[in-house]
């Protein structure tokens, strides 16, 4: 039969804080053998490993990501402008077709925002 493996993904300081918790636990004359076989199980974790490379494929894709969301509020701003339309962050995400969560995030103050938009439009003319 063969060994089954799982993999259990948990931050390091909530295992710290259920090792602490188990470690509190007094369980009578079993007490000693259930500490041990908890040592044993929580010995037998190991921190998840990443390689540079993937860190780096990672953060790459992040990056693009990023930027095209970035640019797809950028255009969905100016669709909104040309248009005539209020622009809010609701009308920018349903134009960009990105959350509005998203739009909060890259451009958490609209009206400053639309605001340098419009003196650097009026700059160039």
């Amino acid at each position: 039969m063969s060994k089954k493996t799982y993999i259990v993904k948990i931050e390091e300081e909530k295992l710290k804080s259920i090792k602490e918790f188990i470690s509190k636990l007094r369980l009578g004359s079993h007490n000693e053998e259930f500490h041990q076989k908890m040592n044993d199980f929580f010995n037998s974790f190991e921190p998840r490993k990443t390689s540079k490379k993937v860190k780096q494929a990672t953060d790459t894709a992040t990056a693009k990501r990023t930027a095209q969301a970035k640019e797809k509020i950028q255009n969905a701003v100016n669709i909104l402008r040309m248009e005539n339309k209020k622009i809010t962050h609701y009308a920018i995400a349903r134009t960009a077709k990105v959350s509005y969560n998203t739009v909060k995030k890259y451009l958490p103050d609209v009206e400053s925002f639309v605001d340098r938009q419009l003196r650097a439009g009026a700059k160039q003319e």
